[in-house]
């Protein structure tokens, strides 16, 4: 079996304090005159420019990394960005320098350039490994992006992991919450929380174990 590590971020939005400096002015649309009516226009706009807070490097943050090892080991990296970045990036040069492969879901797409831009953020020193990589348009050869993989690189055939996971008769990820609830369960209810983050790296695990035939070995 090949030596491989399974990565998943959960990321939030920036502090509320951090974003006040950069928050637009909202203005209601020009027809209306009603008091309650501009109120929830502008209430509707500002949630409109939140609502993908989480998902932008520069306006949100890592809260969590999950690292996925194989064998049911699965290591979770909490505290400040700049700990759990340094700690992922050198295990996975470590697994890249191996021969090994860094594994995920939308991996290329979101999870990479993510931590990669957060680095930048938070000064961090991203190995040159990784950075040669910048702007490639195809994944390297240390990169299993099952999404990728099951789109054949096709845009209109991208896949949730949830969906996928079901396509491949693995079940479905945690009941009872999703992505963007993560932040909000990880401040009530960690354990949770990381349940689910864990259920996300096992599945992730058991698509690439299908897609590259080594799941009977």
């Amino acid at each position: 079996m090949s030596k491989f590590i399974v990565v998943d971020i959960e990321t939030s939005a920036l502090p509320t304090e951090k974003l006040a400096e950069i928050k637009p002015v909202f203005e209601p649309a020009s027809n209306l005159k009603d008091p309650e009516k501009i109120k929830a226009n502008l209430a509707d706009k500002e949630a409109a420019w939140a609502s993908d807070h989480a998902l932008k490097a520069e306006r949100g943050q890592i809260l969590v990394i999950g690292l996925g090892h194989g064998d049911s080991f699965y290591e979770f990296l909490e505290g400040t960005e700049k700990a759990m970045l340094q700690v992922a990036w050198g295990q996975m040069l470590a697994m890249v320098q191996a021969s090994g492969f860094i594994v995920g879901h939308n991996l290329w797409g979101f999870d990479l350039p993510y931590m990669l831009r957060r680095s930048w953020a938070v000064g961090v020193e991203v190995p040159h490994i990784f950075r040669r990589e910048l702007g490639r348009r195809y994944m390297p050869d240390w990169c299993h992006d099952c999404m990728l993989v099951w789109s054949w690189g096709r845009p209109d055939e991208r896949i949730s992991l949830d969906m996928l996971a079901w396509a491949l008769g693995f079940g479905r990820k945690l009941e009872g919450m999703t992505g963007a609830d993560f932040a909000k369960v990880y401040a009530e209810d960690r354990e949770k929380a990381l349940l689910y983050l864990r259920r996300d790296l096992e599945l992730t695990e058991k698509i690439y174990l299908r897609q590259t035939g080594q799941e009977a070995q």
